[in-house]
């Protein structure tokens, strides 16, 4: 008996000990300082590198002390739209860090909970749809992604947050909201507060416009997750398609505001998504969806009917049962057409395309910055080359493929050029050189030896992206604050002259037909191919598209 007795009173002492234990260990969890961890890293930059900040009213710019210049336009454009992206949401975010990766080519943003902070990396893109600064359309799209996750700091989220930390808000939207809808609504916010976005893309929403007017009516899942089997836009086009619907047939413009608000209130009803859809536009989810098709297949039919009839197609290549996609065409000769095509089968390749429409596999290609060019039996591009130490640390070189023998090679070294392209003779190669501190130059160079000859700052401070080289100048495209235009340059004069004035219109893919450049715009709404004499100043339109046309070399 004592025996038993004095065994228990050991077994209640241990019991008392881990007891004692775990309750210290959840107090010291509970009442504990910040953890000086990062739960949550996209990369390192350089090791060298001095960091700055810059304080403003709602943020803590994060900084290399080298774009000193760079970084207090960011601070600038920060603060002059929070206001207007945060109001249709009643969002107020709390002061937040942003950080500036200049040495990142990879043009993107983001903002993440935990720690809480948006990330941006201020290389701007050298190829894509937007006529406005990067800088602009970046700021007015991650600044919406804050004042959305900043919903997800209140009701039930915010005592959650004392347990969980900033992890809360970031559980919260991950489980009550889809990722197409916060894209969405972020591209609604930077295209109604700019002038350009891309929701003013034709692009951005030309596969729903053939799927649709060709019956292809998928349902909810098919359209957010995807298929191996067909082809499906991504988050940023679903997103846009609906959001932008709703609010056009609902006249709510506060509508992710309301939708944010009833999931937070309704968290722990298990229909919470679709009582919040309905209150805030009438329909569950799935009527929307509906709404939507019906909404945007009669308006496209509508401007069809106008605008037709088309330009008649050939293809020529051949069907297959899963979704390929040849893009970056280079047509050399009547039986020589190049392209850049990717599937679900391989890697993203440089292929020739033969009469009877099949492929040949030339070489597998990386993230390619700029479209190809060809020149004297050779085929160019500009490549993103990761660093080998620094995750935020990477470089746009120009990649040569030769025709004859098939060999890859690398013609620079850890330098930031994009669009490569040629004079007549091919004996210049001149590129977009973009600074890590902001600005862009055109460099010229030898072919011969890649020696750098000269350097042209771009008119206005601007963005230089594609050039052409047409009667002894160059002409480019230029984004300045007004928008996109074409410059000419006259390298003997080395000044700038302005050919076509700046608009919120795209201009891409230049190429040179003669003493002609011909290429790509939306000048009329849709993606159409056009034909410019510099000097008669003539412009015309050479086709008329159903869904896109770009042009070729």
């Amino acid at each position: 008996m004592i025996l038993i007795y004095y065994l228990s009173g050991q077994n209640l002492l241990q019991m008392n000990r881990i007891f004692c234990i775990s309750l210290l260990t959840f107090l010291a969890m509970l009442f504990a300082g910040k953890s000086q961890a990062q739960f949550y890293s996209t990369g390192s930059d350089p090791a060298g590198l001095k960091w700055m900040e810059i304080k403003t009213k709602r943020y803590n710019v994060i900084y290399p002390a080298e774009i000193d210049s760079l970084a207090r336009r960011y601070a600038f454009l920060l603060e002059k739209t929070a206001d207007a992206v945060n109001r249709p949401l009643g969002a107020k975010p709390r002061r937040l860090p942003v950080v500036l990766h200049p040495y990142n080519v990879l043009s993107n943003g983001l903002v993440t909970w935990a720690p809480r902070r948006m990330e941006l990396i201020t290389n701007p893109p050298s190829t894509g749809s937007y006529s406005q600064n990067w800088e602009k359309q970046l700021v007015l799209h991650e600044s919406r992604h804050v004042a959305q996750m900043t919903m997800f700091e209140r009701g039930i989220f915010r005592p959650a947050m004392w347990l969980l930390g900033e992890q809360a808000p970031g559980i919260g939207a991950g489980l009550y909201i889809n990722k197409w809808a916060l894209e969405g609504d972020a591209v609604a916010s930077e295209t109604e507060l700019s002038f350009s976005g891309r929701g003013r893309d034709p692009g951005h929403l030309v596969y729903y416009k053939a799927a649709f007017l060709d019956g292809d009516y998928r349902n909810r899942q098919r359209w957010a997750f995807g298929s191996y089997r067909q082809y499906t836009p991504d988050d940023y086009s679903l997103g846009y398609l609906l959001h932008s619907t709703i609010r056009f047939r609902t006249g709510n413009y506060h509508f992710m505001g309301d939708l944010t608000r009833t999931l937070v209130d309704n968290w722990i009803n298990p229909a919470g998504s679709s009582v919040s859809f309905r209150k805030s536009s009438g329909l569950n989810l799935d009527d929307n969806i509906r709404e939507s098709i019906k909404l945007m297949s009669a308006y496209w039919r509508r401007e069809d009917s106008v605008r037709a009839p088309f330009t008649p197609l050939e293809s020529v290549t051949y069907r297959t049962r899963d979704y390929v996609t040849y893009k970056s065409v280079i047509p050399v000769s009547a039986d020589s057409v190049y392209a850049v095509k990717a599937d679900m089968n391989e890697a993203k390749c440089l292929v020739r395309v033969d009469e009877s429409g099949r492929d040949v596999t030339l070489t597998f290609v990386g993230f390619m910055g700029s479209e190809p060019v060809y020149s004297r039996g050779k085929i160019y591009w500009s490549e993103m080359i990761p660093s080998l130490r620094w995750e935020h640390e990477s470089f746009s070189d120009i990649i040569e493929f030769d025709l004859s023998t098939g060999t890859t090679k690398r013609l620079t070294r850890h330098q930031n050029y994009s669009n490569p392209a040629f004079t007549p003779d091919g004996d210049t190669l001149f590129v977009v050189e973009y600074h890590r501190a902001g600005g862009s130059s055109l460099v010229l160079m030898e072919r011969s030896n890649l020696m750098r000859k000269v350097s042209y700052p771009a008119p206005g401070k601007g963005q230089i992206r594609e050039s052409v080289s047409v009667g002894g100048k160059i002409y480019s495209t230029v984004i300045t604050e007004k928008g996109m235009g074409i410059y000419c340059l006259d390298p003997l004069a080395a000044e700038w002259e302005r050919v076509i004035p700046e608009q919120h219109q795209n201009i891409e893919r230049l190429s040179v037909m003669g003493d002609a450049m011909i290429f790509s715009s939306d000048l009329e709404g849709t993606n159409d191919i056009y034909h410019f004499e510099p000097e008669s100043g003539q412009l015309r339109r050479l086709t008329t598209s159903k869904l896109s046309a770009v042009s070729l070399y």
